[in-house]
């Protein structure tokens, strides 16, 4: 059974290849249609079942170049063959993207060619007419259909996609990224939510959702990764995807984590690189995550940051603000061996938790305190210069110098301290600045303990 197949859509041709044979048979014609290789699709005795290449073996194979490369004319062509020849009419079907070639072997006919000329040519034209009919009559039967199945089909595929994407991803938006504008409507939209005019260029609108929307620690590495000049760059180097994880506001003053997952390629359409952009709502998920880490950096039992965390967050602000003066304090509770040996290490340990929770008191949320050592502790901070540093360090100590309640009574405790200064271009890092605050604490406690000593 012959089947010819539009857009999902087929129908039978076994009676239109039944009429071609009927008028081969009548006016000794033979009609084809064959694909833009020449590869028979329909004949009065095939159906494109075997590949069959209409070019190879006919009378006319040096005529293939000339019917296929015309898509516009009907065209009309005499060949010359071992003995005789014959007339071809040929005629591209674009709803099809066929040629159909209506041959008229005029081997036996040549002695009479004058008078059966214009007879022949009025046949060929009448099978081109017919056929033309009859397929432009069955495609515009079933276009309404076509039209109907492809909407409804476009219209499921982007339900299911949106659906599943709705599920994973806050937004999706499309970038042109070579001609520096917004790829979709839906990015224009965003764009122009923000305050943004029809037709602002990426960068420009990049930089006001920078400002509007990023929280400030975030905004540079938010602008260092996506500005147009850096996705090109990343393509030519090969990189298809990047990933950027900052918080956001959609105005309400409250941040949330978002993570921005981009992906890069090469449009053909218009020689353009474009960047799909999902952008997911990831709070939860980072929240837990930096909870987990501020577990454990913590030190279990005063809550402060260990020593590894207290390491690691000194020499960070020391590379982030080289050019800032800091405070580098070591801390030692003063004769904490002999509380632990008369009243024992759970009276020890609440003098570690009481002397932590002091600390805390007396300095900002984002100084560095930690505990580094059975009762040695350390904080770093910002300073603006040596004399303010002398005054906390009097009001530490007075604060440290106390009696603490526990099950044996109370128990008077207070500290040592050894400070040193962070100054600009001295090359400072952790381990030199702790060799000279611990040198300052031992000066300390020679000389009496309950006291601090700055290193100059």
């Amino acid at each position: 059974m012959g089947i010819i197949g539009v857009v999902g859509v087929g129908f039978r041709v076994d009676s239109l290849q039944e009429l071609l044979r009927d008028y081969g048979e009548k006016f000794d014609v033979r009609a084809y249609l064959v694909d833009p290789n020449g590869i028979i699709e329909i004949a009065d005795d095939k159906t494109g079942y075997r590949a069959e290449n209409l070019f190879e073996e006919c009378d006319f194979a040096r005529l293939k170049d000339p019917i296929l490369s015309n898509r516009e004319d009907v065209q009309d062509f005499w060949y010359d063959a071992p003995g005789g020849g014959g007339y071809l009419v040929t005629q591209y079907i674009e709803s099809l993207n066929w040629f159909l070639v209506i041959d008229h072997n005029t081997s036996e006919l040549d002695r009479q060619l004058n008078r059966q000329f214009a007879s022949s040519v009025f046949v060929v034209l009448a099978v081109i007419g017919f056929v033309l009919f009859t397929i432009t009559n069955i495609i515009r039967k079933y276009n309404k259909q076509i039209i109907q199945l492809t909407v409804e089909k476009e219209k499921e595929y982007k339900t299911i996609f949106q659906t599943a994407a709705e599920q994973f991803y806050e937004n999706i938006y499309e970038i042109d990224v070579t001609h520096n504008r917004a790829a979709s409507e839906a990015t224009e939209q965003y764009f122009e939510s923000l305050g943004a005019p029809k037709g602002t260029p990426f960068d420009k609108a990049l930089q006001m959702v920078a400002q509007k929307q990023i929280k400030e620690e975030f905004r540079q590495s938010y602008l260092d990764t996506y500005s147009p000049d850096k996705i090109l760059k990343a393509y030519e180097e090969g990189i298809e995807n990047l990933r950027n994880d900052f918080m956001l506001t959609n105005g309400g003053g409250t941040y949330y984590w978002i993570r921005i997952t981009a992906h890069i390629f090469y449009w053909e359409e218009d020689n353009s690189v474009r960047m799909l952009i999902y952008r997911q709502n990831i709070d939860d998920e980072k929240r837990r995550e930096i909870f987990m880490l501020e577990e454990m950096q913590k030190d279990s039992l005063t809550g402060l940051l260990n020593k590894a965390a207290t390491q690691q967050h000194v020499r960070s602000l020391l590379q982030k603000a080289p050019e800032s003066l800091f405070a580098y304090i070591i801390l030692d509770i003063d004769n904490f061996k002999s509380v632990n040996d008369r009243f024992g290490h759970a009276a020890g340990d609440k003098v570690l938790v009481e002397f932590a929770q002091t600390l805390r008191e007396q300095f900002r949320d984002g100084d560095v305190k930690g505990r580094i050592g059975g009762d040695e502790f350390v904080v770093f901070l910002k300073i603006p210069n040596k004399e303010v540093l002398e005054k906390k360090l009097r009001d530490l100590t007075d604060s440290l110098h106390r009696n603490i309640t526990i099950d044996a009574g109370a128990c008077a405790i207070s500290a040592s301290i050894g400070a040193v200064m962070a100054e600009p271009g001295d090359g400072n890092d952790f381990e030199s600045l702790y060799r000279k605050a611990d040198k300052a604490l031992y000066t300390t406690k020679n000389r009496g303990k309950s006291g601090f000593t700055i290193e100059t």
